[in-house]
């Protein structure tokens, strides 16, 4: 080995690491908490058709997105903090959603990629695991596993 050319055997980050370096790259803590609601307009693209959407979520866990095709409502699904409910375009009044598809609507306003950050997981009740790195096309990535407060896991 020549002297200089090997690499360091530098120690993966901890946990609290990763959650600073994620937290600062997203503009910081302050910055973060700032966003009270957040829409996003989408596409949504599907071998036999397209729709567009707006999808809607706020710090105090509810969210909504209505689903456009050719300008016209076809769906609507909403979590407004503890159920769920669907609404089919054209119809006067939704439905609940199963116990399942209101969890999927919850998770989506609980998650560190929408409008909470990584930092807020514990106050949510959600815990957070680093487990290593993970190549992904030549790439080593930082794996941290998020388990929401129902027992929902997802890897970031």
């Amino acid at each position: 080995m020549v002297l200089g050319c090997a690499t360091p055997n530098i120690p993966d980050p901890t946990l609290g690491e990763l959650i600073n370096s994620h937290t600062e790259a997203r503009g910081g803590q302050v910055a973060i908490e700032d966003i009270h609601n957040l829409e996003v307009d989408l596409r949504i693209v599907e071998p036999t058709y397209t729709a567009d959407g707006v999808w809607r979520v706020d710090r105090r866990g509810r969210m909504r997105i209505d689903v456009f095709i050719d300008s016209q409502r076809v769906f609507t699904e909403a979590f407004d903090g503890e159920r769920g409910l669907q609404q089919p375009g054209g119809a006067e009044h939704g439905a609940r959603a199963s116990p399942g598809g209101a969890a999927a609507l919850r998770h989506s306003g609980q998650l560190p990629t929408n409008i909470l950050g990584l930092h807020e997981m514990a106050a949510h009740e959600h815990h957070l695991d680093f487990v290593g790195r993970e190549e992904v096309s030549g790439v080593l990535y930082y794996v941290i596993v998020l388990t929401l407060d129902d027992g929902f896991t997802t890897r970031y």
